[in-house]
């Protein structure tokens, strides 16, 4: 098991702020030794890009290790996973704003819910261009030639319709942290089944796995920037759980231990990694940082 030599997250451009929540980038060191990272669930899709090295993912049932694609979108994740990599690692992930990137791929939503799948068959065969200039760019060059690229697929996909509104698309998705789906279907005169048609569709999460997914994201980012005093059982109101023990039974369920046992975990292990970059990334990439306006 070895530590990243590098790891932090990068927030998008202006122009793509309403398309992509943050960017995350990682390499490792040169080693003979695996390096495993524990990857957490996911409200949202996000597109990775190996740029050197090879991952696989560890079968959790079977305990087989499944090589994964150079470049691959990942669909909501509703469970944790772990990611094996090996060579000198290096990788961008995309991580794209919720209920904002079901326009971008030739693929329904809720198809890639669960899933990673590689990207050619999702009408995106350009990045394999991109990634092979990004190889041999410099690190300034890299990034600027990747948004070009994401701006001109955006721009392209933006004319596609049958989705709910931006205006409701953000409204949704907060109000979902404390509304019942069956009462957002009052809200919208449509039957719950139409709701929840229309949002897995865009989503590619029914509401109630979207909302419980949301809240554990938002739960992160909030024990991530707040005083290390701040009771669990305030959050959890904040946030809308039931209680303290509903918060921690949620957080045991999709990260696999309870919210003390990860916060040592993030200090000694260097598999959570991701989880010491995560809430500063939630906390002002477009998704979740306007919930932490002063």
């Amino acid at each position: 098991m070895i530590q990243l030599s590098g790891e932090k997250y990068l927030l998008p451009s202006p122009y793509l702020r309403a398309w992509i929540d943050f960017y995350v980038q990682s390499h490792g060191a040169a080693s003979d030794v695996p390096l495993v990272t524990h990857l957490p669930s996911s409200a949202t899709a996000t597109l990775t890009l190996v740029l050197s090295g090879k991952a696989s993912l560890l079968d959790a049932e079977s305990g087989r290790i499944v090589p994964l694609p150079q470049l691959f979108v990942s669909g909501p994740q509703r469970s944790s996973a772990t990611m094996v990599a090996e060579g000198q690692f290096r990788c961008l992930v995309v991580v794209f704003a919720p209920g904002c990137w079901d326009i971008l791929f030739d693929a329904a939503p809720e198809n890639l819910a669960d899933r990673r799948q590689e990207v050619s068959g999702l009408g995106c065969r350009w990045l394999h261009a991109v990634v092979d200039e990004m190889t041999t760019a410099a690190p300034q060059m890299m990034m600027q030639r990747l948004e070009e690229g994401l701006r001109g697929w955006i721009r392209q996909a933006a004319s596609r319709r049958g989705r709910f509104g931006e205006s409701d698309t953000r409204w949704m998705r907060d109000a979902l942290l404390h509304t019942a789906p069956g009462e957002m279907a009052q809200i919208y005169g449509l039957s719950l089944r139409q709701i929840e048609r229309r949002f897995r569709h865009q989503f590619g999460l029914s509401p109630k796995a979207y909302q419980r997914l949301a809240r554990m994201a938002l739960l992160l980012a909030r024990h991530g920037q707040a005083p290390a005093s701040t009771p669990l059982a305030v959050l959890a109101a904040e946030l809308g759980y039931a209680d303290q023990a509903h918060l921690s039974r949620e957080h045991k369920q999709l990260i696999g231990v309870p919210p003390a046992r990860l916060g040592r975990l993030v200090e000694e292990d260097p598999e959570y990694w991701v989880y010491r970059i995560l809430p500063g990334a939630l906390a002002t990439g477009s998704g979740m940082s306007r919930f932490f306006k002063p």
